[in-house]
């Protein structure tokens, strides 16, 4: 067998495989996606990146999971195969203090952190992506909406963009929109896929047999069914009188009856409400998606899961549970499923097919639901020869405890070992953990994701030949589902031959970079609202302290105090608003408050006089200006163009010569050293790490402080022009 051979690859650690090397060399120099089946290596490939990038680039090297067991897991990985100091190789999850990382981002080579983390430190200054010569992003089809990746990909390429992605994931989504849409987010200049069938793969690929079992369904639950059906048929006759949905009744699916609850919610606040009573219909919409999860649970998981639901009904407090609870169609099945003693065709097809299992082989059960993971592993405890363990993911719903990672990873160890033959899991084994191959999958129902399918049946074929069975319940929603992910991934197919080797021109310039000259600078209060300061971060530089006075400070004389319209109110009529306005008067020689929501004066009419009053008082009395938004967007776009124009001026940057608090010697000499004309607190943290002392930077001449980075031939003269300037005393 032969190995890759590089001086930061451990020898004998990566066995060579053309494909890998094929898309190295094409991913070496481009923001990249790459897609690649399950157990083909992707990580190796980004191990390889890694060592070529630190070689011929130097830098340093960010790569993101979405979980922090995937993050540890890539760490051990990058441990084994990497020749390079394991203190240089550094883990940042939540559970890692800010202040460590701070020290940690400066001494590290390779950072490896969850997206959460990397968004929060982007966003409060501890971290700058222009140090990193490349960023990986592992399980890549997430990189959509709002999740960290768009958000961090966009900065990064903002920032660096001579840097490079690697963007990786066994399969992206059989939406062309979708696919579309994470390469623009991640900002994917080749697009390089690779299957089962491709030549340079297929050698490397075992064979999956796949196997779908239909089931009857139990006459004995019959009855029981068609008395849910019935009050699911009224539900959503209700539903259809109104004009909400469109469809025929038989192809209305869950999802059909939450976008409805979306559409009603929405009408409520535009005042413009649908045909029908509106309290008529949310209660129609809440109980019918009930329902539908009823029915769901009879057909697909059972008599045993159908009574689980309905305990669960039984705690929850609303009307609409109560009304469901009291119908007697659903007493009387409730009571049907309670006497019938059939087991369900899918437990009793399980144990049958594990039976099968012979010594030495293991086999993987997947399952939608908690309850029926637990009730799968009493199950197969009882047969002999198969030794269960049931893997869920960490958190805790009613009495079920989740597992903490410390447990999941020594389940996985006791697997791997062979004390465990059978995993019973939830989708916390589908995505990216180090599960070692299994001889059989099992999927105790359908899922209609062609993400999470390929997932896994990816856990079977790695090493040796694999089975994945399908278990469906003939005329139920198992069998839509199986055949919706079935399409789904025809679709991806399709769509993937479409996209391979699709590339895009050069990186351009940001669509959020659209000012002249830099970015301006603002500082926010540690205790503001993430989403905005987030959004905000995508216009201007941000530091994130905590503030004494005011929201956001945009230059040396100008702060605002941001307030939602609830907010607003609360200070007023608890007596804080002009304790508050007037602090920020004193502190600000251009004050302001900004009101953001709907109008004050029409929410609180009964008040609208004291309101009035109180605002006036605000503008003539203290002199302080009032800014009205409709939400964070426009306040976003407020602060963003006011600090632009502020510090396009001779106003400068924001300082916080005002700060009150007890600093210790570091902050003390950042804040004096930012009392030099134009030097913010960025550029003062440069100076002291450039010169070493406040001492050195006073006795710089003006070509020594120049070759600080941020620091021109304006800002060097008059550092030196106040600096050697005599007092004069007046």
């Amino acid at each position: 067998m032969e190995y890759v051979s590089h001086p930061l690859i451990r020898e004998e650690s990566i066995e060579k495989r053309a494909y890998q090397e094929k898309i190295l060399a094409e991913v070496s120099s481009r923001n990249s996606l790459v897609v690649l089946p399950t157990g083909l290596g992707k990580t190796m490939i980004a191990a390889m990146l890694v060592a070529h990038k630190l070689s011929s680039k130097g830098g340093k090297v960010l790569f993101m999971a979405p979980t922090r067991p995937l993050v540890i897991q890539h760490r051990e990985t990058f441990t084994k195969v990497l020749d390079i100091d394991q203190d240089k190789m550094m883990l940042f999850t939540g559970a890692i203090p800010p202040t460590r990382r701070n020290e940690g981002y400066r001494d590290a080579t390779i950072v490896l952190a969850t997206p959460q983390v990397i968004e929060n430190d982007i966003i409060s200054g501890r971290l700058d992506l222009s140090d990193f010569s490349l960023m990986i992003i592992d399980e890549a089809h997430r990189a959509i909406g709002d999740y960290a990746y768009v958000f961090i990909s966009k900065r990064y390429n903002e920032k660096n963009p001579a840097g490079t992605i690697l963007a990786i994931t066994a399969s992206p989504g059989y939406d062309k929109k979708k696919v579309s849409l994470i390469v623009e987010n991640l900002g994917i200049e080749r697009v390089h896929i690779e299957n089962e069938e491709s030549p340079d793969v297929s050698p490397y690929v075992h064979e999956i047999e796949m196997e779908w079992v239909r089931l009857d369904f139990p006459e004995g639950l019959e009855n029981a069914r068609r008395m849910l059906r019935s009050v699911y048929d009224e539900k959503i006759d209700v539903l259809l009188r109104s004009k909400l949905i469109s469809k025929p009744k038989q192809y209305i699916n869950r999802k059909d009856i939450i976008a409805i609850g979306e559409k009603l919610r929405h009408s409520l606040g535009t005042g413009k409400t649908p045909q029908g009573n509106y309290f008529t219909l949310i209660k129609a919409q809440a109980a019918a998606l009930k329902l539908s999860h009823a029915l769901e649970q009879l057909e697909t998981q059972g008599a045993d899961a159908l009574i689980a639901y309905f305990d669960r009904v039984k705690k929850q407090k609303s009307r609409t549970s109560k009304e469901l609870l009291s119908e007697g169609r659903i007493i009387r099945a409730l009571r049907e499923v309670s006497r019938c003693e059939t087991p369900h065709p899918k437990m009793e097809k399980l144990k049958g097919i594990l039976e099968g299992l012979r010594s030495g082989q293991n086999a993987i059960v997947f399952s939608q639901y908690r309850d029926t993971t637990q009730r799968i592993t009493e199950n197969l405890s009882e047969m002999d020869g198969i030794r269960p363990a049931r893997f869920v993911g960490q958190s805790s719903r009613d009495e079920d405890e989740g597992l903490s990672q410390k447990e999941q990873k020594r389940i996985l160890e006791e697997f791997r070992s062979g004390a465990y033959n059978v995993l019973v899991a939830t989708s916390v084994a589908e995505e990216g953990l180090d599960i070692p191959n299994v001889d059989l999958v099992i999927f105790f129902e359908p899922i209609p994701s062609e993400i999470r399918t390929i997932q896994r049946r990816g856990r079977t074929g790695r090493r040796r030949t694999g089975k994945v069975i399908i278990l469906s319940m003939k005329g139920t929603v198992d069998e839509a589902y199986y055949k919706v992910a079935i399409e789904k991934e025809k679709r991806m197919q399709k769509v993937m031959t479409q996209m391979d080797g699709k590339e895009k021109k050069e990186k351009g310039q940001s669509n959020l970079d659209n000012f002249i000259g830099e970015r301006p600078k603002v500082i926010c209060d540690s205790r503001e609202n993430p989403q905005i300061i987030k959004l905000l971060s995508q216009r201007v530089e941000i530091e994130v302290r905590s503030l004494d006075v005011g929201d956001y400070i945009l230059s040396e004389r100008t702060g605002i105090e941001r307030k939602s319209t609830s907010d607003f109110l609360r200070s007023l009529f608890e007596n804080k608003l002009f304790d508050q306005v007037k602090s920020l008067s004193s502190t600000f020689e251009r004050a302001y408050v900004m009101i953001e929501g709907e109008d004050l004066l029409s929410r609180q009419q009964t008040h609208a006089n004291s309101i009035r009053s109180a605002m006036i008082s605000i503008m003539l009395d203290f002199n302080v200006g009032l800014i009205s938004t409709k939400d964070i967007i426009e306040s976003v776009e407020y602060i963003y163009q006011m600090a632009r124009r502020e510090q396009s001026g001779s106003k400068g940057l924001p300082r916080l010569r005002g700060d009150k608090r007890v600093m210790n010697q570091e902050q003390n000499m950042i804040y004096l050293v930012e009392g030099l004309p134009n030097v913010s607190s960025t550029l003062a943290r440069r100076l002291l790490e450039h010169f070493g002392n406040v001492e050195g930077i006073m006795s710089a001449s003006k070509e020594e402080l120049k070759q600080v980075d941020g620091v021109g031939d304006k800002i060097a003269e008059k550092i030196r022009e106040l600096v050697s300037s005599p007092y004069l005393k007046k």
